[in-house]
């Protein structure tokens, strides 16, 4: 039972703003990515991200509190941080969530978790809608090898881990504390162990997906999961804290249905140097920049329209969902008065 829907789409909770689009109207974003920084203090050899170069930079903080109450008015219901680098590296991040959270805004946050230690927790948590912790191995070897530190970060996100929820249930916060990893040959058989212990821990799930490579990324960008995707299907078939990406894996041989992305309506993405994007797919392309929160207002910024060429899109995106549902309703089948 995935009860959080994250291997389907939740834009069928939004009909209002849907109609707008059936409709022609002009509609604002529900949901935000933002990026607060470019460096990590991680190198995993899978990252997405790894051909922007890792930049000491970070967004302004008086630039992204006002774009965040301007949000709020215009309708955005979410923001997650992430993105491109790790966002608890961010030296006003408490100030960011707490204030995203302050203006009206559900907010969430992913994150490697090696930061996320208690006096971090305690400030930020109750403002937290959920907090997703990309873990992606049990054994050290395997964790540092993936992720590109040091074996001991592990055992620093367990415990990070244990006394979030600790603190969460001391305060009774509603903060979903998710955690999730990216299947490869390499961990494949750490999988088993590892969603026993983030339940033994108290997580609310342990999630599992396939790695699909960024358009630009450095490296590879394909996984050959032909002999281990069975295995993994029948280990957690029965199992309903693991959520096994299925329909994602599946979609990995699956030809799209569409031939336009209509999901740039209902998303958008803020990079670390204020560029508002119609997909993050294309980061540092110049093309699909909508505008600049330094010097534009977002009401402005998102009235451009950006055409998304997705023949150069990654095979798996999360907008697929969305898109196949959008694209039905806009192709209505013969009778379709007879439900």
């Amino acid at each position: 039972m995935d009860e959080y829907r994250i291997d389907s789409q939740k834009l069928i909770y939004h009909p209002c703003r849907v109609c707008d689009w059936i409709q022609g109207k002009h509609i604002y974003p529900i949901y935000v990515e933002i990026s607060p920084v470019n460096h990590c203090n991680h190198r995993c050899n899978f990252c997405s991200f790894n051909f922007t170069g890792f930049k000491e930079r970070s967004l302004l903080l008086n630039p992204l509190k006002k774009s965040l109450k301007e949000m709020s008015k215009l309708g955005v219901k979410s923001v997650m941080y992430g993105g491109e680098g790790e966002p608890l590296l961010h030296k006003y991040i408490v100030d960011i969530i707490n204030y995203s959270k302050h203006v009206g805004l559900d907010v969430a946050l992913t994150t490697n978790g090696v930061l996320l230690n208690e006096d971090l927790w305690n400030k930020i948590g109750e403002s937290l809608s959920w907090v997703k912790i990309s873990i992606d191995a049990y054994n050290p070897s395997t964790y540092a090898k993936l992720h590109g530190t040091k074996e001991k970060d592990l055992d620093t996100v367990f415990n990070n881990i244990d006394n979030m929820i600790r603190i969460k249930k001391k305060n009774k916060w509603n903060c979903t504390i998710g955690t999730q990893a990216i299947l490869f040959p390499e961990n494949a058989d750490e999988m088993k162990p590892l969603a026993g212990m983030m339940k033994g821990l108290g997580a609310d799930y342990f999630t599992i997906k396939p790695f699909t490579g960024h358009g630009y990324r450095k490296g590879f960008n394909r996984v050959d999961y032909s002999n281990i995707i069975d295995d993994m299907s029948i280990k957690f078939s029965d199992d309903d804290f693991v959520i096994f990406r299925s329909n994602t894996f599946n979609d990995l041989e699956i030809d799209r249905i569409y031939d336009t992305c209509y999901a740039t309506k209902f998303w958008s993405y803020i990079n670390s140097d204020g560029d508002v994007y119609s997909c993050s797919n294309f980061l540092t392309n110049k093309d699909y920049i909508y505008g600049n929160i330094y010097n534009d207002n977002l009401a402005d910024i998102w009235k451009n329209d950006i055409n998304i060429d997705i023949s150069k899109c990654r095979k798996i995106c999360r907008m697929d969902k969305i898109n196949n549902y959008l694209h039905n309703l806009k192709h209505t089948v013969k009778h379709k008065n007879f439900i």
